[in-house]
């Protein structure tokens, strides 16, 4: 028995197989978590790439959201602008038609004026004629 046990022992091919399933089992199991731990890194440095993606698309988007709000300001800021403008220009067009009318009716008013004051002198002096004429007509009478 412990001859058997010293012969076994001694089989230097045995012991050199059995070092060498050793090493590679060894190699094998470092080869093996070099490559999950490249993979794991690997994969961290996509995380990491992917998140600053997200975070320069969300600044992005923020930026262009902020100028969109800064451009509807605008339309609303000219669109105001462009309201008084408007509001205004209507204003200054109701004045001048009013104007326009208030002349109107004034030189109406001063053509009836001219009309009364004609058709006076005139009745005034077709009196005068007719008391000329009466008064020439007494005096060539007599």
């Amino acid at each position: 028995s412990k001859m058997q046990f010293l012969k076994r022992r001694r089989d230097p091919q045995k012991e050199a197989d059995e070092l060498l399933v050793a090493k590679t089992k060894l190699d094998t199991e470092k080869l093996v978590r070099d490559q999950v731990a490249a993979e794991k890194q690997r994969l961290q440095k996509r995380l990491a790439e992917t998140k600053e993606a997200k975070e320069k698309a969300d600044e992005e988007l923020l930026a262009m959201t902020a100028q969109m709000e800064h451009f509807k300001e605008l339309a609303n800021t000219t669109a105001g602008h462009k309201s008084a403008v408007e509001e205004a220009a209507a204003k200054a067009e109701a004045a001048a038609v009013q104007h326009r009318e208030q002349l109107a009716a004034e030189k109406r008013a001063l053509a009836e004026e001219a009309e009364k004051a004609r058709l006076e002198k005139e009745h005034v002096r077709a009196e005068m004629q007719a008391q000329k004429d009466a008064l020439e007509g007494k005096g060539a009478g007599k």
